[in-house]
C-alpha cells in the first residue's frame, strides 16, 4: 500500500513539473503566463474546498470508527465478565463434586463397617451388650452421614428420598 502511495506522489510531482515546463516553453511572456495562470484560480479554489471536505469526511469516519471500537470494547468486557462468572460456577461445581465424592467414600466405608459389624454380631449372639454397643455406634455414624448427605443434597436442590 505504501508503495502505491509513493508511486502516485511521484507521478503527481512529474505531471506538475511537466505542466510548469510546458507553460514556460509555450507561452512567450509573463503577462500571457499570468493570464493563463489566473484561468486556473477557480480550479485551485475547487481543489482546496475538496481537500477541506476530504479532511472533514476523514474526521467523521474516524469518529464513527472510534464509537464502534468503544462498543466492541464494551461487548468484550461483558463477555469476559460472563466467562469469569461461568468459571467461578464451574469451580464451585467441582468443589461440590469433591465433597460428594468424600461422602460417597464415607458411605462405602460405613457400608463395609456395617458388613463387618454384621459378621461380628453374628459371631457374638450370646453377648447382647457388645451387640447393642456396636449397633448404637453404627446407627450414630449412619445418622451423622445421612445428615451430611441431606445437607449437601438440599444445597444442590435435590432430595434424598
Amino acid at each position: 500500500m505504501k508503495r502505491y502511495i509513493f508511486i502516485a506522489l511521484i507521478l503527481i510531482f512529474i505531471l506538475w513539473a511537466i505542466g510548469g515546463l510546458a507553460v514556460w516553453l509555450f507561452l512567450p511572456n509573463w503577462s500571457i503566463r499570468g493570464t493563463f495562470g489566473d484561468m486556473f484560480g477557480a480550479i485551485n479554489s475547487l481543489f482546496s474546498g475538496l481537500a477541506l471536505a476530504g479532511v472533514i469526511i476523514a474526521i467523521l469516519l474516524q469518529k464513527t470508527e472510534l464509537e464502534l471500537q468503544r462498543h466492541e470494547l464494551e461487548m468484550t468486557r461483558e463477555e469476559l465478565h460472563r466467562a469469569a462468572e461461568a468459571q467461578e460456577k464451574s469451580q464451585q461445581a467441582l468443589k461440590q463434586q469433591v465433597e460428594n465424592q468424600k461422602l460417597l467414600a464415607q458411605l462405602e466405608s460405613i457400608n463395609a463397617l456395617l458388613a463387618s459389624y454384621g459378621d461380628q454380631i453374628e459371631g457374638m449372639k450370646g453377648n447382647s451388650t457388645v451387640v447393642m454397643t456396636l449397633k448404637e455406634q453404627c446407627e450414630k455414624k449412619i445418622n451423622k452421614l445421612r445428615e451430611s448427605l441431606e445437607k449437601v443434597l438440599s444445597d444442590a436442590g435435590l432430595n434424598l428420598e
